[in-house]
């Protein structure tokens, strides 16, 4: 239950940022976060890109050697993780000598650094560093059907425009109260609904996990007016009894990921009394191509939508 306004946390951000040069991170090393959705990601996110360095968020469902395989490719000066995910990182740490690991929890194995010692021994400015638009921000790897997980790249001025783009189509406003439900190690969250609202100063509200009911609390006590969830989440999210919650602050639901069903639809529309509009995208995009809108939910179900502002799709 940790609140920030932008001006604390934009001294986090620069207390990671300063804690990240002292360990020797410079432009264009790579750090890694192997988190739940937290505060902690979110500042590293942009910590990363105040120092020039690239943002790497991994999956946090990814087995040792799959997490083995993306830290040996992207070779991070540092890695971010928490106590959930601590067994993974403890049988792999030995490979990676170079690596620096940041516990984000209090009961740091031996092995780690604790992540709020780093940031309490730095002053709370970090060296200026020019960073350019061109400059690349992240390294996001999307696994297809086959091989190995491949390491997308996405530029400064790539993301910058995206969150715009979005912010426009999706209507996001200052007054916005948004939920983070789903993995922010991922480009859908992160950059359609994180970044676009951070952009026009709306307030983001971070669930570690995906939970139907926590989700519906907050909804009520926080009074969220986005909400982006897969559409089996959504499913998940009307099997409550929702005659217990109060959501008339909820105006728009966001889903992608997956085609949700005309009748889904109608049992959401009906049920939460909201319009949802579907993005379809891929990481390598970043990722939002196209959106079906409210009014096409049920006319053009399972249409993938209309392409996005400065978009273009070839047939």
């Amino acid at each position: 239950n940790i609140r920030y306004t932008y001006i604390q946390w934009n001294d986090q951000v620069n207390r990671l940022a300063a804690a990240l040069q002292a360990e020797g991170v410079r432009k264009g090393d790579r750090v890694s976060t192997y988190l739940y959705n937290n505060e902690e990601l979110a500042t590293a996110f942009f910590a990363c890109a105040k120092i020039g360095a690239i943002f790497n968020p991994i999956n946090f469902r990814l087995m040792p050697e799959e997490v083995a395989f993306i830290l040996n490719d992207a070779a991070p000066k540092v890695v971010l993780f928490e106590r959930e995910l601590e067994s993974v990182v403890a049988a792999i740490e030995k490979r990676f000598p170079e690596t620096g690991f940041w516990y984000i929890d209090d009961d740091v194995p031996g092995y780690a650094k604790g992540y709020r010692q780093k940031l309490a021994s730095v002053s709370s400015q970090p060296a200026e560093v020019e960073v350019h638009e061109d400059d690349v921000y992240a390294i996001m790897y999307t696994s297809g059907t086959t091989g190995r997980p491949k390491g997308v790249i996405h530029l400064h001025k790539d993301m910058v425009k995206h969150a715009a783009i979005l912010s426009e189509a999706l209507n996001y406003e200052r007054s916005d109260i948004g939920l983070i439900t789903a993995p922010m190690f991922h480009c859908a969250e992160l950059h359609c609904c994180f970044l676009p609202r951070v952009q026009v100063g709306a307030m983001n509200v971070i669930l570690h996990q995906f939970n139907p009911k926590k989700v519906m609390e907050l909804v009520e006590s926080e009074g969220i007016t986005k909400l982006f969830a897969a559409p089996t989440m959504w499913n998940m999210i009307i099997q409550e009894n929702l005659a217990e919650y109060k959501f008339q602050s909820l105006k728009l639901g966001l889903y992608g990921a997956a085609p949700m069903a005309p009748s889904l639809v109608y049992a959401c529309q009906e049920k939460l009394g909201i319009q949802f509009i579907q993005a379809y995208g891929m990481t390598e995009m970043g990722p939002a191509i196209t959106l079906l809108m409210e009014d096409d939910q049920i006319r053009k179900a399972g249409s993938a939508g209309k392409p996005c502002q400065e978009h273009e799709i070839i047939i």
